[in-house]
């Protein structure tokens, strides 16, 4: 059995700078990803979600799940959230991130890391255990399982879940035929299994 589903909008093609526009489309991602929820039914008692920059995603699970995506900042953002990582990782932590091939793409994945920690724990300095500023895209530790995804080039998604897991990703597509009433969904490539 399926422990944990993510679904989640892919919309945006990352260029639309507009805060009012994107957040209508946060909006309407919501209410189809909901009419989705529904119609997969089950009891998922652990539910979390995320939006940002016109995309949203919501996680739901058996277990303590968290949830998050954010943009790769680039340009002058990138620089305002590299300089202000000491608000989300330790001194250590940041030091890597800049030796790092990708910093934007590092400290974003750890961003998202942390946010899902706090979503599960309640606090943003808590542990995982796990090694938030490695760049793999899954990452275990102490019994919980990151797992990060691209929406698009420049947004990435982090689902953490409590125990370790099966994941299924399911990406509801926008119907621009209507007037928006039908939900269509399909799903990522395959289910992510925990071993």
């Amino acid at each position: 059995m399926i422990d944990t589903i993510v679904c989640y909008t892919a919309w945006g093609d990352g260029r639309e700078n507009n805060r009012r526009k994107n957040r209508e489309k946060e909006k309407e991602g919501l209410r189809k990803i909901g009419e989705a929820v529904r119609s997969i039914g089950g009891k998922y008692p652990y539910r979390c979600k995320s939006h940002s920059s016109g995309e949203a995603m919501v996680a739901m699970s058996l277990y303590p799940v968290g949830c998050d995506m954010e943009e790769i900042p680039r340009g002058e953002r990138a620089g305002r959230m590299l300089r202000g990582m000491s608000f989300f990782l330790e001194r250590e932590e940041a030091e890597r991130v800049m030796k790092s091939d990708r910093p934007e793409e590092t400290a974003t994945l750890a961003w998202t890391r942390k946010e899902c920690i706090y979503k599960i724990h309640g606090s943003r300095r808590g542990s995982s255990g796990a090694d938030i500023v490695c760049e793999k895209f899954i990452l275990r530790g102490d019994g919980e399982e990151f797992v990060s995804l691209y929406v698009r080039e420049n947004m990435i998604m982090t689902c953490c879940r409590r125990p370790v897991g099966d994941i299924l990703w399911i990406e509801v597509e926008r119907n621009e035929r209507n007037e928006g009433n039908n939900t269509g969904s399909r799903k990522r490539d395959e289910t992510l299994s925990g071993d």
